[in-house]
Order: C-alpha cells, then sequence, then structure tokens
C-alpha cells in the first residue's frame, strides 16, 4: 500500500477529468479537489474540450495548494488494519485460478487518491487506487477491505471473462459483485450490490459452488440474448 506522490494524484486526477463523459454517463459520482480551477477544467472536461495546457495548471495547483501527504496517513492505518483479512480473501479467489484462467498475482499494489469515482484498477499490472479522504474514509464503504477485494476481483476476471465474452460495464460490475457477495458475505457484512441492473444473472449464478464454473455460467447467460 503507497500513499501517492503529488505527480501521481495530478496524472490521476488527469485521467479522471478526460474520462468525465463515461463517469457520467454511467451514474458515478466523482470527487474533485476544492479549488478554483476545477469548475473550469470540470466544464471543459464535459465538453471534451481539455488541452495540455489544463494538464499544466492542474499540476501547479497540486504542488502549490492542494496536495499534503499527511492527507492519506488516516486511511493507511486503515488499511493496514484489514490487512490479513484481505490477504486471506485473495489467497481463497486464487483457487479458482486452478479452476479457469482467472488472473491473480503474487501481491497486489495499492495506492491511494483523494479523488475521482472510488476505485480503480489495472488487471496488465496487478494495481488498484483506492479512493479516501483526509480523515480517513472511503468513497462507498466503512471497510477499505470491501473496495480492495472488489478490484482485486475485476482484476482476476477481465481477461478471462469480461473481455473474452464483451461484457457491458453494468454486467461487469454485477459478476464482480455477485463473486464478492457469495464468496465474502459472511466476512464483508458492509459488502452491497452496486444498482447497476442485469438482476437477471442473480437467478442463473446463486451459490459460490457455481464459481468453479463461471465463464461457462456466463456465457450461457449472456449468449441467451438477455436484455439489461
Amino acid at each position: 500500500m503507497s500513499i501517492p506522490t503529488a505527480e501521481e494524484e495530478t496524472a490521476y486526477l488527469w485521467n479522471t477529468l478526460l474520462d468525465v463523459p463515461f463517469f457520467l454517463d454511467q451514474g458515478y459520482t466523482l470527487q474533485l479537489p476544492q479549488h478554483p480551477l476545477m469548475d473550469a477544467l470540470m466544464d471543459k472536461a464535459e465538453r471534451v474540450a481539455l488541452q495540455a495546457e489544463d494538464r499544466n495548471a492542474l499540476a501547479q495547483a497540486m504542488h502549490e495548494d492542494i496536495y499534503a501527504r499527511e492527507d492519506y496517513k488516516a486511511a493507511a492505518q486503515k488499511i493496514r488494519s484489514r490487512t490479513p483479512l484481505i490477504n486471506t480473501m485473495i489467497s481463497e479467489l486464487d483457487a479458482m485460478a486452478k479452476m479457469w484462467r482467472y488472473q491473480s498475482y503474487p501481491s497486489y499494489k495499492v495506492t491511494l487518491t483523494l479523488y475521482g469515482p472510488g476505485g480503480s484498477f489495472d488487471p496488465d499490472q496487478g494495481s488498484l487506487i483506492l479512493r479516501t479522504t483526509a480523515e480517513g474514509d472511503f468513497a462507498r464503504y466503512p471497510d477499505p477491505a470491501c473496495t480492495i477485494i472488489h478490484e482485486v476481483v475485476h482484476i482476476g476476471i477481465e481477461h478471462a471473462i469480461v473481455r473474452r465474452l464483451s461484457l457491458p460495464h453494468g454486467l461487469k460490475e454485477r459478476v464482480v459483485d455477485r463473486i464478492v457477495a457469495l464468496r465474502f458475505g459472511d466476512v464483508l457484512p458492509a459488502y452491497r450490490v452496486q444498482p447497476m441492473g442485469y438482476v437477471g444473472l442473480d437467478r442463473h449464478l446463486r451459490d459460490a459452488d457455481q464459481l468453479a464454473q463461471l465463464p461457462e455460467v456466463l456465457a450461457e447467460y449472456w449468449g441467451s440474448g438477455v436484455e439489461e
């Protein structure tokens, strides 16, 4: 787990702004810095009109006015306290790699951010970004283990299932939520399924034993012409 530098936060926030049309279309709520520059940048982001000089202005504001390393320390401590449970859940997920091509990594890099939609992942690097606050709160859950395991599952199924079956965003999120709820609902009581649609999947993926045949279950479900 790492605290980002000002340069890393600038890069992440800039990429978030570039993806604003997607986030708004999907109904995400974005956390942005409380800074006068952000209104103008959001306006440009919504119009897909951001320019190189806007990134330079963002970098300057981040270094001079926004970034403070101390703002991440409370969240870092909370994650450390949940690391034993997170490691146990990851080990259990790794068992799926023996059943099908679930992507697992020997270790995962977790980087904190104060901005963006709540969490993101890179399936090719085994890395994820987790949004927090200066008080150590998290975007969707009081327990950071919920978001971390959610993103780890995203990494695990991205190539073997999501891309192979060309799953839409809403169904991808439903699959991840279903895996976490079925496998870890007892140890993550705060975890909740997002209102992303594709509720019919729940009738096809009913219990944890089916995770051993997850690619087949989803191929049958998605191949049947199901709609959101």
